[in-house]
C-alpha cells in the first residue's frame, strides 16, 4: 500500500488551509498481495489542508495501480458562496498510484484515457511539449548541417581562379569571342608570349 502525504498543504483561493473530502474509485479491478481490489469507492478526508484516511486520523493508504489503470479522485473542498452559505468546489483527477512507500499528493501524475485501448496515458498538452523539444533539437541539427555545407561550398569556391599565363586563345574563344580579334582590341596574334597576354588581356583579381 502507498501512503498519500501532503507536505504541501491544500489551500483555498485565499491561501488558507482547505477542508473537505477526497473520495476515489479504481478504474478497473485488479489483484494485489492483500487481495482483490474492486471498484467500490473510498473516501479520504481533507482537514486543515492535509489528507487523511476515512477516520480523519490515520494517513490515506491506496494500492498501487497496475500498468494501464488509474484511480479517479474527486477533490471536494468546502467553501462559502457570496451569501456565506457553504457549498462544494469539486476538482476531478485521474492519477496513477506508484508502487512506493509514500508519495506526495502533488506528485501524483495525472493521466487520461485513450478511446481505442482504454489505457491511461500522458495528456496531449504534455506530449506537445515533449514533441516541441524534439522539433527544436531537429531544427538545430539541420541548421548546423546546412551551415557546415555552406562553409565547405564557400571554401571550395575560394580555390577557383584563372591561370592567365595558360588561358590561351582557346580559353578566350570559350568565352564567346572570336579567335582572331576581340571587341576590346586584343589581337590574338600577339598572344603568343605570356608577357603580351598579361599586358593586353589583363585578368582582374590577379
Amino acid at each position: 500500500m502507498t501512503i498519500i502525504t501532503t507536505p504541501l498543504l491544500i489551500l483555498d483561493s485565499a491561501g488558507k488551509p482547505a477542508n473537505g473530502f477526497i473520495p476515489g474509485q479504481q478504474t478497473a479491478r485488479h489483484i494485489v498481495a492483500a487481495g482483490l481490489v474492486t471498484q467500490t469507492m473510498f473516501r479520504g478526508i481533507i482537514r486543515d489542508g492535509q489528507i487523511f484516511g476515512p477516520d480523519g486520523v490515520n494517513p490515506l493508504n491506496l494500492p498501487p495501480t497496475p500498468a494501464g489503470q488509474a484511480v479517479q479522485l474527486w477533490e471536494i473542498l468546502i467553501e462559502s458562496d457570496l451569501n456565506g452559505r457553504p457549498r462544494e468546489h469539486v476538482t476531478t483527477r485521474l492519477v496513477t498510484i506508484p508502487n512506493v512507500a509514500s508519495v506526495a499528493y502533488t506528485d501524483l501524475v495525472d493521466v487520461e484515457a485513450t478511446p481505442p485501448s482504454g489505457t491511461w496515458v500522458v495528456p496531449p498538452f504534455v506530449q506537445q511539449l515533449i514533441d516541441g523539444i524534439e522539433t527544436v533539437n531537429t531544427a538545430v541539427t539541420a541548421a548546423q548541417t546546412a551551415a557546415t555545407a555552406a562553409s565547405q561550398t564557400a571554401a571550395a569556391a575560394a580555390t577557383i581562379h584563372f591561370d592567365k599565363d595558360n588561358i590561351g586563345t582557346d580559353g578566350l574563344a570559350s568565352l564567346g569571342q572570336s579567335n582572331t580579334h576581340y571587341g576590346n582590341g586584343v589581337d590574338t596574334g600577339r598572344l603568343d608570349r605570356p608577357q603580351d597576354r598579361i599586358k593586353e588581356f589583363p585578368i582582374s583579381g590577379s
